[in-house]
């Protein structure tokens, strides 16, 4: 096999060749002369050099294969070593250098290199990171960094505030005139069903919202009573006056005309001022006044017989005070405002109790009544007026109570409709209404009232 020689590309360029004096190369022995196309003599080897001059070409290619390679740079392949080259013809007059030779050339155009360190033991035991591994460290960790981002905000949600909000996606905005869609939650999250009603006696054109026509009832109620007086006023002087209390344990009613005499166990005399029926097995309050003028009429609280009455009936009905009688020394009980204002809410609230049954009964099955809707109109009040003497006084008070009654048959009908809207399509027959809750939301104002009604879901 025929292999070719390589040429030696030198690093550096370098003057022309001196050949040393210290390496001469041994002349062919003398020989007969030999044509031009016989081979040529194989020339001999160099001689070797001095022993104690350093050899910078023999250890070449240890020194480059000692080269440590840092782990994860790419390192430049080195040049296959070259083929041993079958020597060429020399011509006559050319002398064969050798390697040796060539590097010596060198040494006499330029220093000698430094001798090598011994840097492949170290960078083998604690090698440098390389660019690419540390790039590539980094890459590591920011993706690290970007699913720990992406698992916390799918756990949690984007933030609503801050510096997310700026880049959190917005909602797309509906079109102009439609209302956006709204966003149903699962069914787990339906507890209850409510929606706000407005109530009134006849249907409203152009009602926004779910209305329901209500049924209006009425009914008038009256009450009487009578009262004492908690106030004074002066006088010049006169008869004292003041309550008594007439009691009739008897089966039968009697009537007692005025100037009726009661007297006390003290011999003060007082006579009925009006006429006065009193019922049997019962009671009655009536108004006297002092048979003579002056300070002895002012007695306190005192027990009463009818000297007009049979000695047997004297027992049997008489007279009792739980008021001090005045009036005799200049002073006399009088009506205050602060008495008309508690009679008049005391007569209330027995009305009230009254017109409650009276609507109720009204009402029909399947309606529901609420004291919310329920409004009141006084029609008509007897009482005499603040400041006016008297021991005791009688209101009478007359009033129309008005309710709205509410279909609860149209309500649940709403509710349902509710309910279908709210409820997803899997889970519609799932489940049924409860009993309904109302709150009124607005007082009935112009012949209108608005109700909120709330049923909670079931499960079948």
């Amino acid at each position: 096999m025929v292999t070719r020689a390589k040429k030696i590309h030198p690093r550096k360029k370098t003057p022309a060749p001196v050949e040393p004096a210290e390496m001469p190369v041994e002349a062919p022995a003398a020989a007969p002369a030999v044509p031009s196309y016989a081979a040529p003599a194989e020339p001999e080897a160099a001689a070797p050099a001095d022993a104690n001059e350093p050899d910078y070409g023999g250890n070449i290619g240890e020194l480059l294969g000692s080269v440590a390679h840092i782990e994860g740079e790419e390192e430049e392949p080195a040049p296959p070593a070259p083929e041993p080259a079958e020597p060429a013809a020399e011509e006559p007059g050319h002398k064969h250098l050798s390697i040796e030779s060539i590097l010596n050339r060198g040494k006499q155009a330029a220093p000698p290199p430094p001798e090598p360190k011994a840097a492949p033991a170290a960078t083998k035991s604690s090698p440098r990171p390389s660019v690419g591994k540390l790039l590539a460290l980094v890459v590591v960790l920011l993706l690290v960094a970007a699913v720990g981002i992406f698992m916390f905000i799918q756990k949690n949600g984007p933030a609503t505030s801050g510096l997310w909000s700026r880049f959190a996606p917005k909602p797309a905005a509906a079109p102009a005139g439609q209302q956006p869609a709204a966003v149903k939650p699962p069914a787990a999250a339906f507890e209850s069903v409510s929606l706000v009603v407005k109530l009134g006696a006849a249907q409203q054109p152009g009602a926004v919202g779910p209305f329901v026509v209500a049924r209006i009832v009425e009914t008038d109620v009256v009450a009487q009573d009578t009262f004492k007086a908690s106030g004074s006023v002066q006088t010049a002087g006169g008869r004292s006056s003041g309550v008594i209390t007439i009691i009739n344990t008897t089966s039968k009613a009697y009537t007692f005309v005025a100037t009726t005499r009661f007297l006390t166990k003290d011999g003060i005399l007082f006579r009925l001022k009006t006429a006065t029926p009193i019922p049997a097995n019962g009671s009655v309050d009536a108004n006297v006044a002092a048979d003579q003028p002056g300070a002895q009429g002012d007695i306190g609280p005192s027990d009463f017989t009818i000297p007009g009455l049979p000695a047997d009936l004297q027992a049997k009905i008489y007279g009792k005070s739980a008021a001090a009688m005045t009036g005799g020394a200049g002073t006399a009980k009088a009506v205050s405002q602060a008495d008309l204002d508690q009679a008049k809410a005391s007569l209330l609230d027995k009305l009230g109790a009254e017109s409650e049954s009276n609507l109720k009964a009204m009402a029909a099955a399947g309606e529901v009544l609420l004291p919310e809707l329920v409004t009141s109109t006084e029609l008509s009040r007897t009482a005499p007026k603040a400041g006016a003497a008297a021991a005791t006084f009688v209101m009478k008070l007359s009033m129309r109570f008005r309710a709205m009654l509410i279909p609860s048959k149209d309500v649940l009908a709403l509710l349902q409709d509710k309910m279908s809207e709210t409820l997803p399509a899997d889970q519609k027959g799932a489940y049924s209404l409860g009993e309904p809750q109302y709150y009124v939301q607005a007082y009935p104002t112009d012949g209108l009232a608005e109700v909120r009604i709330e049923a909670p879901l079931q499960k079948l």
